[in-house]
């Protein structure tokens, strides 16, 4: 989970930067990543290219925010690379996230 301190609630958008290593691919072949902002899902998106910066981008409209301050984003995969030793669950590398204004 990530937080966000927001100030501005209107026309804002949140923005992703990510890469999928391609062992993740291999394994689990395209990726389905959903962000959820204060419980809520903002949007979903299909990944299938590795080792390639990644753009998760969407308007976020104010009734995400609600009365606080702080934004929670969740960013969940619907499956995970299990590595074979250790069983770790993977998914992508977090290259940048956050808030920024709408143009």
């Amino acid at each position: 989970m990530l937080l966000f301190g927001v100030d501005k609630r209107e026309g804002v958008k949140f923005v992703m930067h990510f890469v999928i290593p391609d062992a993740v691919l291999a394994q689990t072949g395209p990726l389905t990543l959903s962000v959820w902002i204060n419980a809520k899902r903002l949007g979903q998106q299909i990944y299938k290219t590795p080792w390639t910066e990644q753009t998760f981008e969407q308007s976020v409209s104010a009734e995400f925010f609600g009365p606080y301050r702080l934004a929670a984003v969740e960013i969940k995969t619907d499956k995970h690379f299990i590595t074979p030793n250790e069983g770790v669950k993977l998914g992508f590398l977090l290259v940048d996230a956050g808030f920024a204004p709408k143009k």
